[in-house]
């Protein structure tokens, strides 16, 4: 038995580990009383505390995700996390010609709605069997635990800097897939929200950038 006062009691490596862990202590004293303490952690890759009119950066292209969140996209100031998805814990598309690729995320809290869109990059660079892949094919899909099916988010490929980069709206289950590109189907575009501002008010011009 290890006695320890006012030091550590041990170290956890956690590395490439994440999720939710309940650890079980008991402690016991020299005259053999003793008591159990439940500790509940949750491990992440990345974390940030975000004031509202400020915005900021969770992450990074080190940690293969990188989110930018603008100023006044969240209507108050949270801790923003981004923890991997292990594949056996993915639902996967019923859609056979999407090929999960690479890691998957989870942006939490879950479901928040942007007031203004985050900008999500997530790295491919090192990528185990990326040469199994066609690249260019590649595109950001958000889990809809409502409809119980992943819809398509998109996003651009850059081959060069090995970066896939899109827009979301709101937090939730992040995966990128490779499979056929719906660039021919005719959506509509609404809500248009340009960062920062390009139109001036007055007209017929651009603001500076």
């Amino acid at each position: 038995n290890l006695s320890v006062y006012n030091g550590t009691l041990a170290e956890w490596n956690t590395q490439d580990i994440y999720g939710q862990f309940v650890l079980r202590l008991k402690a016991v004293d020299k005259k053999e009383h003793f008591s159990n303490y439940v500790v509940s952690v949750k491990v992440v890759a990345a974390s940030n505390s975000l004031e509202a009119n400020q915005g900021g950066r969770i992450g990074g292209l080190s940690d293969n995700i990188d989110l930018y969140v603008p100023p006044n996209a969240i209507l108050e100031s949270a801790r923003i996390t981004i923890t991997p998805v292990s594949e056996e814990n993915l639902t996967i598309p019923d859609d056979a010609s999407l090929r999960l690729f690479g890691k998957s995320f989870d942006i939490e809290p879950i479901g928040m709605q942007l007031l203004k869109p985050a900008t999500l990059a997530v790295s491919f660079d090192g990528s185990e069997n990326s040469e199994e892949f066609d690249l260019s094919k590649l595109a950001v899909f958000q889990w809809s635990p409502y409809e119980k099916t992943w819809e398509r988010i998109g996003g651009t490929v850059d081959l060069k800097s090995k970066t896939l980069t899109t827009v979301i709206h709101k937090f939730g289950r992040i995966a990128v897939f490779e499979g056929s590109s719906d660039a021919s189907q005719t959506k509509e575009i609404a809500n248009i929200s340009c960062q920062p501002r390009v139109f001036s008010p007055k007209g017929r011009s651009l603001e500076p950038f």
